[in-house]
């Protein structure tokens, strides 16, 4: 099983999202995948994944816009793992600038007056 992530310009920022999850690799290259782990060790530049039509045209429309990278995925781990898109920003720990925030406009007081007696306020 696999996920897929495309990385693409977003205006003037590239980043990083997930674009499909848990899918299953069919064949590899021209081999097709039937249930035997196999002892020779290859490198493939192609894959198959077990996809929906609507889905294909999806990841078809992907490879044009973006760069689309494979990461594998254990068979028994079915959890979603990816919340949120990757920048250069957030690649590392950096903590953003701190901005100055203004201080919120004074409430309005409604009109009225202050007693004061000997000094105190009432």
């Amino acid at each position: 099983y696999v996920d897929l992530m495309i990385t693409l310009q977003d205006g003037v920022t590239r980043r990083t999202v997930p674009l499909a999850q848990n899918l299953r690799v069919l064949a590899t290259g021209g081999d097709l995948d039937d249930g035997i782990p196999n002892k020779t060790q290859r490198r493939y530049t192609e894959i198959t994944v077990g996809v929906t039509p609507l889905y294909a045209t999806r990841l078809i429309h992907a490879q044009t816009v973006g760069d689309i990278s494979l990461l594998l995925r254990r068979p028994e781990d079915e959890a979603d793992r990816f919340e949120d898109y990757v920048t250069l920003d957030n690649l590392v720990d950096i903590p953003n600038e701190v901005k100055a925030v203004a201080p919120p406009p004074p409430k309005d007081q409604p009109w009225g007056f202050e007693v004061i007696r000997g000094g105190k306020r009432s």
